[in-house]
C-alpha cells in the first residue's frame, strides 16, 4: 500500500528495497514494484512494515512482474 504526501512517501507491507539513489527507488512488493524518480531522494523511516522515501517525487510507476 502506498500513501502518497507532498514531499514524502509511506509505503507499507513492502518486501525490499531494490535500489535508491538520489534520483530513483525501486521497492518491491508482493505481485508488482513501486518505481519511484525524483530528486533528492532518501530512505528516512524504515521498519519490516513501513518504510518512507523523502524528496522531490517526480513520478511513480507500477510494474507487474
Amino acid at each position: 500500500m502506498l500513501f502518497y504526501y507532498y514531499d514524502y512517501l509511506l509505503i507499507q507491507n513492502y518486501q525490499k528495497v531494490v535500489k535508491i539513489d538520489i534520483n530513483e527507488s525501486i521497492v518491491k512488493l508482493k505481485d508488482y514494484s513501486f518505481v519511484i524518480k525524483g530528486n533528492c531522494l532518501k530512505i528516512t523511516y524504515f521498519s519490516k512494515e513501513e518504510l518512507k522515501i523523502e524528496g522531490e517525487i517526480l513520478s511513480i510507476e507500477i510494474k507487474y512482474e
